[in-house]
């Protein structure tokens, strides 16, 4: 059978309406108003009743017909639950082989439930589903319902499965061209690191040629002091020598008759210096 000629069979079974004489009469009156409340629509009073019923004794139709309300409230795993415990009770094997079915009908319907968000607890729910369908072919090999709901159970493992294991494959390649990302701007960084490290060491260069160039150029100012000074004295020492005895002589008595000239007027000039 092919993927796209099935559709979903999971038939819930008709659900149980005993006799009230086969109860004693208060269990009874549970499961008439619980079965009266199922068949009106109104699943949450028929639960309540059949759970009442349940408080006073543990019983397969009440747990059947209990799970049969969850099933329709859409609530899987109490229906789960309450099918496994009828099957647990159940005083036949037709009715065993009902509550089992059931559960696995409700397995896989928690299964379609959750697979888009959560899907490794739908696939433990599938599984589930097909051990349940399994179980009811072992107790009844021509029940055309749990094989084909079998069949379809196994599909939607195969299908959650090759999913799954796409969804890790992209994860995987996701994670890897992330690392690939990742060790780019790594080394675009450090890259854009040695860079700024060498230009760190060519402004440290150029500020110590800088500082260099500042110090010839000190020293080259001292020089040309130096040499200025050098040249004034050199100077002094030429204009000294140019200066002859007799030119001091002179000078002398140049002196000499200025400071005479200055007494004989009745004023004197001091000498600047003896010669």
């Amino acid at each position: 059978m092919s993927i796209k000629s099935i559709t979903i069979f999971l038939i819930l079974l008709l659900i149980l309406f005993p006799f009230v004489s086969t109860y004693s009469l208060t269990l009874g009156t549970n499961i008439i108003k619980g079965n009266k409340f199922y068949q009106e629509g109104k699943y949450e009073d028929a639960v309540r009743k059949y759970t009442e019923g349940l408080a006073k004794k543990a019983n397969y139709t009440l747990y059947y017909n209990r799970g049969a309300s969850f099933y329709k409230l859409g609530q899987y795993n109490k229906a789960i639950s309450d099918f496994e415990n009828a099957a647990t009770y159940s005083n036949s094997e037709k009715g065993h082989i009902k509550a089992i079915y059931n559960a696995g009908n409700s397995s896989f319907m928690q299964a379609e439930a959750d697979k888009a968000k959560n899907p490794s607890s739908a696939l433990e729910s599938y599984e589930k589903a097909v051990k349940h369908f399994e179980r009811v072919l072992q107790l009844d090999s021509n029940n055309a319902e749990a094989a084909y709901n079998l069949e379809l159970g196994r599909i939607r493992i195969d299908e959650l499965k090759k999913k799954q294991k796409n969804d890790q494959k992209n994860k995987d390649h996701r994670k890897q061209d992330q690392q690939n990302q990742n060790q780019q701007q790594d080394q675009q960084n450090n890259n854009q690191q040695s860079q700024n490290q060498q230009q760190d060491q060519q402004n440290n260069n150029q500020q110590s040629q800088n500082q260099q160039q500042d110090q010839q150029n000190n020293n080259q100012q001292s020089q040309n002091q130096q040499q200025d000074q050098q040249n004034n004295n050199q100077q002094n020492t030429i204009s000294s020598e140019n200066v002859s005895p007799e030119d001091i002589l002179k000078e002398e008595a140049r002196r000499k008759e200025t400071a005479n000239l200055f007494l004989s007027n009745g004023s004197a000039e001091p000498v600047d210096k003896d010669w």
